[in-house]
């Protein structure tokens, strides 16, 4: 099926997104079932703050990805345009590609890639993700311990029966 010449034609995009967003919909049979569409609740519950951080923080990266490419445009491939900044910082971001970026920065100048990468690490890991695993730790607490029919409570007033 894949061969060195084999190009996807649309029905095999169209069929695999078709059975990816069926997956996805499966997810409702679950819902009214206590235990098992907690995941579905806690991303209900954790999707407005995440958004509100992410936007807080999407300067912060994209910003970086510009200072990687004024900074080591000239030392290696991973810079010589946004999105392969974008990608190669995301990649160190995710712990994938720390040690490679780090020497390629280090190579092209040493103290800037080695304040670059310390900083950009250090800011993402250690502050950002800490807090979007604050805040989806606390909708896991809230979603657990909470009734999926608690909306209807809250905003009608009413006790389903």
């Amino acid at each position: 099926m894949f061969t060195d010449n084999f190009k996807y034609t649309n029905a095999e995009v169209f069929l695999g997104f078709g059975i990816f967003l069926i997956w996805v919909k499966s997810v409702t049979f679950f819902r009214g079932n206590h235990p098992y569409d907690l995941m579905v609740r806690t991303l209900t519950v954790a999707a407005p703050t995440l958004m509100r951080v992410v936007a807080g923080v999407l300067p912060y990266i994209i910003g970086a990805g510009f200072l990687a490419i004024t900074l080591f445009w000239e030392s290696h491939d991973y810079f010589k345009n946004y999105g392969k900044a974008q990608w190669y910082v995301f990649a160190t971001q995710t712990g994938d590609g720390i040690f490679a970026m780090f020497t390629q920065m280090m190579e092209a100048n040493y103290i800037l890639g080695f304040m670059f990468g310390f900083c950009y690490d250090f800011l993402i890991i250690s502050c950002v993700q800490s807090i979007f695993m604050v805040v989806v730790e606390d909708a896991y607490v809230t979603a657990k311990y909470s009734k999926s029919s608690s909306w209807l409570i809250e905003t009608v007033g009413v006790e389903p029966v």
